[in-house]
């Protein structure tokens, strides 16, 4: 009999021959009810269903399964294989009945098809399902590649701009470029022969995941929606165990307790071969490693700076701003000349307010002719100490709604003056093709060379003897596009800025420093870097001989870049540990290592280790390891877990150090049941005490830079590499700090109650000391006439035009298309020397008796507000003479200029209808209207006539 579909499946009773179906579980209600023998006849009849064999029953079907088992076992000669073989021939029928027990099998079609049962079961996106239809890449498949992803592919040289400028020129980023694959260009990278570009150049390498297969039958369309990953994960892939390597650590973990606690050796397999095995020694309790393979003798001498940089215990000795631009920042020499190049380009998006404000950083015959962008950056971490964020708010003035005064930020640059510099930071180290590109095509090379001279710098400074690794986050959230102007965007949940560029980070040890930064890029970019590119690519020492995974070549390139010297120490966290990557530090670069294992576990035997530690120490583990060493590649390397707690196991491999236990034990913290915080000292091993007192040095370097300095959150901006630059920038600040930090450590002579207050906003401050009055970063040059800048004045000397409510600006007549407009009135100063008509009009009055006033000579000896504050005059003099409010009268024998009478004329009629215009500025005030009638025209009052 034909079984029904689905859970429509039911028998009928052997008595009654009818069907017995309950209506709420679908299943005979035999079942339902509890009849154990017409359940058993139920699952028998379905396991039948499930299974039904061609020939038989299901025990000769099991039976069959089980000696093709046997079959495929006996071909490949592993341990626990062999094993399997000689128990399935030995004892069929037990095999058969454990196959019986265990099987699963998929429903026959039948039974797929029709209606279903109602389940909890995930439903399935149609739209991830359309994906896995989709064909799989491969040589001569059609493609499809986004406009972007093409850009972010193409090589910004010479020999390419013929093709990066058209793909440049189409306006949105989804435009489809078609082309077939001409062939892999590494792991994850296929090389694709584009239809629209040059016939010479048409041929670029594209990432996995920014490639469309397009299937024979599609219609090549030039725009489609399809969504695309925000965030490019540049983890690369990961080395993966072989099938040998499970199975051999399957067969050791399966021993006894009293098997594992004696076991002296493991046999790792990592191939199928009979001799393609490690085998790890296991050292016992009372076994240790006592000699280092590392003379950290020598090296812990070693100064680790190069260069003598003058310090004094006294801070008032030292120049922390001269020391900041010439040891730790890239060099600024021309740098001003060449953003007054790229101002005065009409492409230049400042080049409007240049032209208005006659801006020009560079300053010929100076001293410093670059003083200008010196300034600026050194305003830049002055807004650090402040209160205020952002380019508006900072350059505010007078009190603010608390306790602390606006920033006033234009008492040492005017506002124009920064934001033309603000624009052209990041483009100050690049070359000039990418001055004026669309900033959503900017490629990474426009900062690259700003890094590049920041990693110089340290290697002139430092002498690296231990290096530590880790990562730095640059915050980065877009909010109208999907990468914000990067060129890729990278995402780690586990750091606090989690969205933004990384960057890898390598630091000097005993100070903490930077000693080299290496931006994480997209994943073609990536793969041209050195160790993964065609031309640099090079396997691996390994046994098995595998590709250069992207970890090591991370690793190799910061010992390269650090300039560590051959004979020193690497230490990492996870994302860079594996016994290869050990391997090859020693075997290309002469360099020992120390790493946290957790993913990367190729030839690194986990499971055994954790056998053997729970074996020897069931009960309570906390505070003890177990260690195994081999040679892998002549070199010699042991493998380490550490149980810090009795749940928590660390994993480390190291080709140096020692396995004794340190003299200073780890203190771990924990709740008691009633939530009192206790403390337990644990032992800890020599080489993992090492290890886990580096590793936290780039974390606090990044929460010095991020939540103390904040530099970033100081200044918001939409332009994607001036964020990157801030990040650079605070990086070298606290670098700064911690150079000064490891000269107090070392000098006697410094003050103890200093240093305890001595963090990064206090060396900020001391930065920012050449912009006091009287220090030599100043605007204003004082031999020669300069315009005035904003806020140069003193705010007790002049303030700005208010009403009685305190506002400095007309209410606009259309919010939507008008703009405030300032409150200005005639100078009164000026008002001696020329007409009221030809009077220029100021928004400054005098901060003491409300004079209309400006800041300018005119051509006279002294400014206005000079001759307002010198004068013994009641009339012209501040606070001499009482007034009415802001009435400013000036009398006519105080007029310096020829005072001609002229006609009176009269006025013109009104129109009718005609509306009354506003004036965009202040008419003149009403005294001196009132003296302009008097000497037109003699005033006659009603009682005269």
């Amino acid at each position: 009999e034909r079984p029904q579909r689905g859970h429509q499946a039911h028998r009928r009773d052997q008595f009654t021959n009818r069907t017995m179906v309950s209506p709420v579980t679908k299943v005979p209600a035999s079942a339902a009810m509890g009849d154990m023998d017409a359940a058993d006849g139920f699952c028998a009849e379905i396991d039948s269903l499930l299974h039904r064999p061609a020939d038989g029953g299901p025990e000769a079907d099991d039976a069959a399964d089980d000696a093709a088992d046997a079959d495929d076992a006996a071909k490949d000669p592993g341990p626990n294989k062999v094993a399997a073989a000689d128990s399935a021939a030995d004892n069929p029928a037990e095999a058969a009945g454990r196959s019986s027990r265990m099987s699963i099998g998929k429903a026959p079609p039948d039974m797929r098809q029709g209606g279903t049962a109602e389940t909890t079961s995930r439903k399935v996106d149609p739209k991830k399902a359309e994906k896995k239809k989709k064909s799989r890449i491969g040589k001569g498949k059609r493609v499809k590649v986004k406009k972007k992803h093409l850009l972010n592919s193409i090589s910004h040289d010479d020999e390419n701009k013929e093709a990066y400028d058209l793909v440049a020129k189409f306006v949105r980023d989804d435009r489809n470029f078609y082309g077939t694959v001409v062939s892999s260009g590494g792991s994850g990278i296929y090389n694709i022969k584009f239809d629209d570009l040059p016939c010479d150049k048409n041929t670029f390498k594209i990432a996995r995941k920014s490639i469309n297969v397009v299937e024979p039958d599609e219609e090549q369309k030039e725009y489609d929606r399809e969504e695309e990953e925000m965030v490019e994960k540049c983890s690369g892939e990961k080395p993966s165990r072989s099938k040998a390597s499970k199975e051999s650590t399957k067969s050791f973990c399966k021993q006894s307790t009293e098997q594992l606690k004696s076991a002296k050796s493991f046999r790792h397999s990592y191939a199928s071969g009979p001799n393609d095995h490690i085998v790890w020694t296991i050292l016992g309790d009372d076994e240790q490693i006592t000699e280092d393979a590392m003379d950290s003798a020598s090296t812990s001498k070693a100064d680790p700076f190069k260069t003598d940089i003058p310090w004094d215990p006294n801070v008032n000795e030292v120049d922390y701003n001269k020391i900041l631009f010439e040891h730790f920042l890239p060099s600024v020499e021309g740098k001003a000349k060449q953003l007054d190049k790229w101002l005065s380009s009409p492409s230049c998006p400042m080049h409007g307010v240049m032209q208005n404000d006659n801006i020009k950083f560079h300053r010929e015959g100076d001293e410093d002719p670059d003083a200008l962008v010196k300034l600026c950056l050194t305003v830049m971490i002055a807004a650090t100490l402040k209160v205020d964020n952002g380019v508006e708010n900072l350059w505010k003035r007078g009190q603010s709604e608390g306790l602390e005064p606006h920033a006033n930020f234009g008492q040492y640059i005017p506002l124009n003056y920064f934001k033309c510099f603000k624009a052209g930071l990041p483009f100050l180290w690049c070359d000039e093709k990418f001055w004026y590109r669309d900033p959503r095509s900017l490629p990474w090379d426009v900062v690259l060379p700003f890094l590049k001279e920041s990693n110089e710098k340290r290697n002139a400074l430092l002498r690296v003897w231990y290096l530590i690794l880790d990562e730095s986050m640059s915050g980065w959230r877009p909010k109208t596009s999907k990468t914000g102007g990067l060129q890729n965007i990278s995402h780690e949940p586990r750091k606090p800025v989690d969205l933004g560029t990384m960057i890898k980070n390598g630091a000097e040890c005993i100070t903490g420093i930077m000693a080299f930064n290496d931006i994480v890029q997209g994943p073609v970019q990536q793969r041209e870097k050195k160790y993964l590119s065609e031309e640099t690519k090079t396997k691996t020492h390994m046994p098995n001989g595998e590709d250069m995974y992207c970890h090591i070549a991370e690793c190799l390139r910061q010992a390269e870049g650090a300039q560590l010297r051959e004979g020193g120490w690497m230490g990492g966290d996870a994302w860079f540990g594996s016994v290869p990557c050990a391997i090859e530090l020693m075997k290309i670069l002469g360099i020992y290592s120390t790493f946290i294992v957790k993913q990367n576990t190729a030839y690194f035997p986990m499971e055994a280790l954790h056998a053997v530690l729970r074996a020897r120490y069931p009960d309570n583990a906390a505070g003890h390891w177990v260690v195994m060493k081999a040679v892998i590649a002549e070199v010699d390397v042991f493998v380490m877990a550490y149980a810090w707690s009795n749940k928590g196991v660390s994993y480390i491999v190291s080709t140096c150090g020692t396995t004794v236990q340190h003299m200073e034990p780890y203190v771990s913290k924990f709740e008691d049941v009633f939530g009192n915080v206790n403390t337990k000292e644990l032992a800890r091993p020599t080489i993992a005490h090492i290890l886990y007192e580096f590793l936290p040095s780039i974390d606090e370097h990044n929460k010095a830079r991020q939540a103390s300095l904040a530099l970033e959150k100081c200044w918001p901006t939409k332009a994607a590499y001036f964020r990157v630059m801030t990040t650079l920038i605070g990086m070298a600040v606290v670098d700064l700090m911690r150079w000064d930090r490891h000269k107090r450590g070392r000098n006697n002579r410094a003050n103890g109650k200093f240093e305890d207050n001595f963090d990064i906003k206090k060396l900020a401050n001391l930065i920012c000391k050449p912009l006091r009055p009287g220090g030599y970063l100043h605007y204003r040059d004082l031999n020669r006439s300069q315009p005035t800048a904003r806020g140069s004045v003193d705010e007790t000397s002049l303030r700005r035009i208010s009403n009685l409510d305190g506002e400095t600006s007309h209410p606009a007549t259309n919010k939507s298309t008008s703009k405030q407009r300032v409150r200005q009135r005639c100078c009164f100063i000026c008002r001696q020397y020329m007409d009221i008509s030809k009077v220029p009009r100021t928004q400054w009055e005098c901060a003491r008796c409300t004079m209309p006033l400006c800041n300018k000579c005119r051509g006279r000896e002294k400014t206005c507000l000079q001759e307002h504050r010198e004068s013994d005059d009641p009339v012209i003099g501040c606070g001499l003479r009482p007034r009415k409010g802001d009435k400013f009268v000036l009398p006519t024998e105080y007029k310096k200029y020829d005072v001609c009478t002229p006609a009176a004329t009269p006025s013109p009629p009104s129109r009718g209808g005609q509306k009354r215009s506003r004036n965009v500025y202040e008419s003149e005030d009403v005294e001196s209207r009132r003296e302009t009638r008097s000497q037109s025209q003699p005033r006659r009052s009603i009682r005269s006539k």
